[in-house]
């Protein structure tokens, strides 16, 4: 068959399945899944596998059932028929105590650790970041501004930007930490050889955040792949690795990177005492959510079904990216400020989250050292942090709306349950106590740091150039 009849048969095949799929697309398309639609191109299959037609057909389905789940959304957001209600004193009165109690914890911590490892000058860590928006970008900044806050020496860095050659001349750091390539902002081949060959010289743990696939997916890893892990497991890029998830994550995310024998070190999400704090304001929303609409459609299906009578019936705010115009991010100063208006925030964990005990979410912390009531949505990770005592959970739509209606005009409730999960936060799940661990991380292991950091370059306690 020449390639021009090839083509025309791929477009015969997938505009007649493409029409079936659209007829029952309106019915369809809030699944959490496109495992209907896929069944719906099992013939074309076939023939657009090795032109990747398949791929781009997905990925427009996918496309359209995020811009129809957020255009349901802004909908009712901008329809809403919620009126603001007025604070009551019990109200006034609760919101003070939290802010109070917060404050005091929250002053305590950041005298504790001022400087805490100023002396500290054999760990000099550089951080590449990714671009704004994602995980990695907020986990990254809030790692570095507790850093700088406990003496140790940080710097950013943006591989797409700036000269990492310039950056470890000037900087001369001892810890190095990236995501891995794949994660859109991992490293050119030439920055990998320039770390190599600056830690063969001085001496350098490189730590990356690991790329994950689903634990779902049955097919075998790429030969690229294969031969990146290889090199990672012969030294010639990542000492070790590190991330915000539990330890299952690389157990059945990272199938390939754990049966290959390298190391995996957790370091969760946590709050910021330096921007997650409370503040003293009247509430003005009776919930609010700050999360990024990510073009997947999760993110948009999750709030659609848990928050579409909400929406409509109470006064609220959305913030983040990708919800439409009207919905901006909020800056990262500014976030305390944004929720400190909230009596609720609905904090609605993926479904991976769910499945599989990965983290419980960077907000669950966030939320509790800023002292914001939150419902969140009842996972086994969670339970690893809070108790039901310290942060409420649900697990059904039906749970979620009582629970909402029943704490929305119940300030002095919902204040213990702020209390206790503000002083568990502020006692154990801060990046401060993160930073802790990976100090004596650095500490156990100064095999990572390579043989030149005992022999030429640093002693095991303080650096000593020569």
């Amino acid at each position: 068959m020449s390639e021009s009849s090839l083509l025309h048969s791929i477009v015969v095949a997938t505009r007649a399945r493409f029409s079936r799929v659209m007829a029952d697309l309106r019915h369809r398309i809030l699944s959490d899944n496109l495992l209907y639609i896929r069944s719906l191109l099992v013939t074309p299959y076939k023939i657009m596998r090795h032109n990747g037609l398949l791929f781009l057909l997905l990925y427009i389905l996918r496309l359209i059932r995020w811009h129809y789940l957020t255009f349901r959304i802004r909908r009712l957001y901008f329809g809403s028929h919620g009126k603001p209600v007025q604070n009551t004193s019990e109200e006034e009165l609760s919101t003070r105590d939290i802010v109070s109690h917060g404050t005091q914890l929250i002053s305590t911590l950041m005298e504790r650790y001022s400087n805490l490892y100023l002396d500290r000058e054999d760990i000099r860590v550089l951080i590449n970041t990714p671009k704004e928006g994602n995980a990695q970008y907020f986990y990254f900044q809030d790692l570095a501004q507790c850093l700088c806050h406990t003496g140790i020496k940080v710097h950013l860095y943006t591989a797409s930007t700036d000269d990492l050659e310039a950056a470890l001349n000037d900087f001369h750091p001892t810890v190095f930490i990236t995501g891995d390539s794949a994660f859109g902002f991992g490293l050119p081949r030439s920055c990998e050889v320039a770390l190599r060959q600056y830690k063969g010289r001085h001496g350098l743990v490189r730590l990356y955040l690991p790329f994950y696939a689903s634990p779902l997916r049955v097919s075998p890893p790429s030969q690229p792949l294969l031969n990146r892990i290889a090199s990672h497991r012969n030294g010639e890029l990542a000492d070790a690795f590190i991330g915000y998830f539990e330890d299952v994550f690389w157990n059945h995310f990272c199938r390939p990177w754990h049966a290959s024998g390298l190391n995996y070190y957790s370091l969760p999400f946590a709050a910021n005492p330096c921007r997650h704090y409370p503040l003293l304001r009247r509430k003005e929303y009776d919930w609010g959510i700050a999360t990024a609409n990510g073009d997947v459609g999760e993110r948009a299906a999750l709030t659609l079904r848990y928050m579409a009578r909400i929406i409509d019936k109470h006064h609220g705010v959305i913030a983040g990216y990708n919800w439409g115009k009207g919905t901006a991010p909020v800056p990262l100063s500014r976030i305390a400020e944004f929720f400190s208006r909230v009596r609720i925030s609905p904090n609605l964990a993926n479904a991976a989250n769910v499945s599989f005990p990965l983290d419980c979410g960077a907000k669950v912390h966030e939320l509790s050292a800023m002292g914001v009531f939150q419902l969140s949505t009842e996972t086994e990770a969670l339970r690893k942090y809070y108790s039901p005592t310290e942060v409420v959970g649900f697990r059904s739509k039906a749970e979620f709306d009582a629970l909402f209606e029943y704490f929305l005009d119940k300030p002095q409730v919902r204040q213990m349950y702020v209390k206790n999960g503000m002083t568990r936060t502020l006692a154990e799940n801060t990046y401060f106590q993160r930073i802790d661990s990976l100090v004596l991380l650095l500490d156990t292991h100064p095999e990572l740091f390579g043989a030149s950091w005992r022999s030429t370059a640093f002693s095991a306690r303080g650096l000593v150039r020569n």
